[in-house]
């Protein structure tokens, strides 16, 4: 069964067995050993039923039973046939990466012969999608997919690089066979990120049996500054030994959806071979969305007083958000900004507010700090009575996703 961990205490034992497998052999050099613990997804694909909270698609079979024994066995994405594709997603859950994301996994591809093709691609995606579209053939299932984010793809054939084939769009070098290759979102036409050459090539596509299999590690750390994160890609053949770093810091210049989640696919065309994978596993942190709330600051004025209202911008995670849009805060109908309006604040972007007027907005682009920042400014109200200002669920829109519970705070004006 899949295992979904969302604390660092839970089943630690059979988590550390795993991970041992993993990191022996100075495997700790590819993944910061720490990162483990706070949301995990692993799909083993060794029996002879898919784990819970994987939905499969298109040729996709299990090996367990009869290719192999009772929890030994693998996920085919393909057989060695032509024009075939086969995908699975983790669809029970997502995650965020807001801190970070380690993505692990096993692979064996072989036996079609020479060439062999297509590839393999295992994939981040916007878990409110379903991948719907995803091109098999030199797409790997992967690109033109509603909601792909990244994906890092093991292409035989070559065309997973072209920017002339079913990545159209998202420019490349053109035709790279026995590659390892990133691309990014289909909201940026699947840009092409980069390529390495695999040492020993991607596939073995003579072998008559499965052959050693290999691991691949990739890593999204957070940048320090700007949008995006910086990638490394970690691979070693069998499950001992040192990993060899193939891809170091490149830079992934966008953004994440606030709640992703993994899949895997795999194709052929004219030429084919057999795709297999198992043991993957992703982790990154428990969705932790923004936040605001407001304060009046006196609670209670009299009528021409003023009071000062404070918005607090919440971001709760490792590390700083972003608006992705204008954030706009309405006073209530008989509350206006004050003249002069006092406007003030931490927040790291511009704010404006008309003395007067009935909205103080906040651009798009504005950061909020691990730990949250305030947008200050005064009010003032003629008529007595009771104001409350609300700041609606979803309408602040970061990177990270969106508030889910409303900002709101009351002023009284009495005689």
């Amino acid at each position: 069964m899949l295992k979904l961990h969302t604390s660092p205490s839970f089943a630690a034992p059979r988590r550390a067995a795993f991970l041992s497998r993993w990191l022996a052999g100075g495997a700790c050099l590819a993944l910061s050993c720490a990162a483990w613990g706070q949301f995990q997804v692993h799909g083993r694909f060794s029996a002879s039923t898919l784990d819970a909270g994987w939905s499969p698609g298109g040729s996709v079979a299990l090996t367990a039973p009869v290719a192999d024994a009772e929890g030994a066995g693998w996920l085919r994405l393909t057989g060695n046939v032509g024009s075939a594709q086969g995908n699975v997603r983790y669809t029970a859950a997502s995650f965020s990466a807001q801190g970070g994301v380690t993505l692990a996994f096993s692979y064996a591809s072989w036996g079609g012969g020479a060439p062999g093709a297509d590839g393999i691609s295992v994939f981040l995606y916007d878990a409110t999608q379903n991948m719907a579209g995803a091109l098999p053939g030199g797409g790997l299932g992967y690109c033109k997919g509603a909601g792909g984010y990244l994906a890092l793809a093991l292409d035989e054939y070559g065309n997973f690089s072209s920017p002339a084939d079913n990545c159209s769009g998202g420019g490349g070098p053109g035709g790279a066979p026995q590659a390892l290759v990133l691309r990014g979102p289909v909201t940026a036409s699947n840009p092409f990120i980069a390529h390495v050459p695999m040492p020993g090539n991607v596939d073995q596509a003579t072998a008559t049996a499965r052959p050693l299999l290999r691991q691949v590690v990739m890593t999204l750390t957070p940048k320090t500054a700007g949008v995006g994160y910086t990638i490394n890609v970690d691979v070693r053949d069998g499950t001992a030994g040192p990993f060899r770093r193939l891809l170091s810091n490149t830079d992934f210049p966008y953004a994440a959806p606030a709640a992703l989640s993994v899949g895997v696919a795999g194709s052929t065309g004219g030429a084919k071979n057999v795709h297999e994978v198992r043991d993957l596993m992703v982790t990154g942190n428990a969705a932790n969305p923004p936040a605001i709330n407001q304060v009046f600051t006196p609670t209670t004025i009299a009528p021409g007083g003023t009071s000062t209202l404070e918005l607090h911008f919440n971001s709760t995670g490792s590390r700083a958000a972003v608006l992705a849009a204008p954030f706009a805060q309405t006073l209530p109908a008989g509350l206006v900004v004050a003249n002069p309006s006092g406007l003030g604040g931490d927040c790291l972007g511009s704010v404006s507010a008309a003395p007067g007027g009935s909205t103080v907005t906040v651009d798009a682009g504005m950061g909020i700090r691990s730990g949250g920042c305030t947008v200050s400014i005064k009010v003032r109200a003629s008529a007595a009575g009771t104001y409350t200002s609300t700041a609606p669920v979803g309408s602040l829109q970061t990177d990270v996703g969106r508030n889910r519970e409303a900002g709101v705070a009351s002023l009284v004006v009495k005689r």
